[in-house]
């Protein structure tokens, strides 16, 4: 007979190259369920503790999302750098000939010198007059705010 090899032959030398292969993947998955098991006994264990602790000891607290998210204004009111707020009244002190009814921010932003956004003058605008700096003149149309600078 010749060297080459029968189907059969093949299939027997593929089957004896993927036997090891395949004890290798079912220790492999063996353990990644063992470990999972051990993962859910911790949780729950890890559960059951924070449950008796806030039961026994009323100031344990843990740090919630909340308590990790970074510091607001208040009402979650856009910030403006204090930089941006000086920058900002020094051109309503420039420009308040041009406004004589007041500053409001979304006329404020579709001026073409007005280098910020309806957002930032808005957020600006309430920022500058809770300070203090400006005041509010009157109420326009739809209820748009009028600012004055003091």
């Amino acid at each position: 007979m010749s060297d080459v090899a029968t189907p059969e032959a093949v299939r027997e030398q593929i089957a004896g190259l993927a036997a090891p292969l395949r004890e290798q993947l079912r220790r492999v998955d063996e353990a990644c369920a063992a470990k999972q098991a051990e993962l859910n006994l911790l949780r729950e264990t890890q559960r059951e503790l924070r449950t008796a602790l806030r039961a026994v000891d009323p100031s344990f607290r843990e740090e919630t999302k909340a308590a990790k998210r970074a510091p607001t204004n208040g009402g979650g009111r856009k910030h403006v750098a204090p930089e941006t707020l000086n920058e900002i009244l020094e051109w309503m002190g420039r420009h308040a000939s041009r406004f004589p009814d007041g500053f409001c921010a979304s006329p404020l932003a579709r001026e073409r010198d007005f280098p910020w956004s309806q957002a930032t003058a808005s957020a600006a605008l309430i920022t500058l007059h809770d300070s203090g700096t400006i005041r509010l003149d009157h109420r326009g149309t739809g209820g748009a705010k009028y600012y004055k600078v003091n």
